[in-house]
């Protein structure tokens, strides 16, 4: 039921729309089809608040080679200390790392015309989640591939993203603690997983300043989330909804504000949704120089 009521909300966020398509920018968790001109560069900072005064963090960049291709590099660090409990146990959990990718426009969002990109990268993620109480741990730096596909579709004076994404997670996670447990070597990990972005970009003001946006990304296959009854892996629908402000007259400089489930703002993180139905706030701003 409650994918249904999102759905339906990203449909009403793309009624009374007036002005363009906000430069065919995407989401922060859904990759933009257009690709930044020659020469320019893009700087983000994305802030995501969680219960438990937990925090994610992430810095990104992207460089424009030519009109057609982007290279970007970023950093995410997230920690989660304490809450919530994960099968009636208190958990330390901690997940950073460096980021690179890059972007290639097929066919270029322009006008009323769709487009596409390809967006493929690679996550170097140090993760680890401790039992505090047992003092048991599960984790190591692994290398996560990822890809996104954006296709852009404007219709009027918005913009609906399509955007299948993939990360390469590992199917397991070495696991070390004191003595006098009975611990596994091993413990199941996310592996592979896929999901099918759908978003909508709607501009409501007729200023071109003011802009709404949302995103759901149903997993098709693997699984991105904590059971926190069980402690078992389990899906949920990871999902975006906010506003944003274009600043000065550089269109594709913007300021956001948002909620969302998602862990962090690569296209890895961004599929990892946070246990228990926590919701975080997010704050993003991003510049073109």
């Amino acid at each position: 039921m409650r994918q249904v009521v999102f759905v339906l909300a990203l449909g009403a966020l793309a009624m009374g729309a007036a002005v363009a398509q906000d430069a065919a920018l995407g989401t922060p968790n859904l990759e933009s089809p257009n690709a930044l001109g020659d020469g320019e560069l893009r700087t983000t900072i994305d802030w995501r608040y969680w219960d438990g005064s937990n925090d994610t963090f992430s810095f990104l960049a992207e460089y424009g080679l030519t009109d057609r291709i982007d290279l970007g590099a970023g950093y995410v660090t997230f920690d989660n200390l304490g809450e919530p409990p994960i099968a009636g146990a208190l958990r330390a959990s901690d997940l950073s790392g460096p980021a690179v990718w890059a972007r290639y426009v097929g066919r270029r969002v322009d006008g009323n015309s769709w487009g596409w990109s390809v967006v493929p990268g690679v996550e170097f993620l140090d993760m680890e989640g401790a039992n505090t109480a047992a003092g048991a741990s599960a984790g190591d730096e692994e290398t996560v591939f990822t890809l996104e596909v954006p296709i852009g579709i404007p219709d009027g004076d918005v913009l609906w993203i399509v955007d299948p994404k993939l990360a390469v997670f590992p199917d397991t996670a070495p696991v070390s603690g004191p003595g006098g447990y009975s611990l596994p070597a091993y413990i199941d990990t996310f592996g592979t997983v896929v999901g099918l972005g759908l978003g909508v970009v709607a501009p409501i003001s007729e200023n071109e300043k003011w802009s709404v946006f949302g995103d759901v990304t149903p997993i098709l296959t693997g699984e991105n989330s904590i059971d926190p009854d069980t402690n078992d892996l389990t899906v949920q629908l990871p999902f975006t909804i906010g506003l944003r402000r274009q600043l000065g007259i550089a269109e594709r400089s913007h300021v956001e504000v948002f909620v969302t489930n998602c862990a962090g703002a690569t296209t890895a993180t961004s599929l990892i949704a946070a246990p228990d139905q926590s919701i975080g706030w997010g704050a993003r701003a991003s510049f073109v120089w």
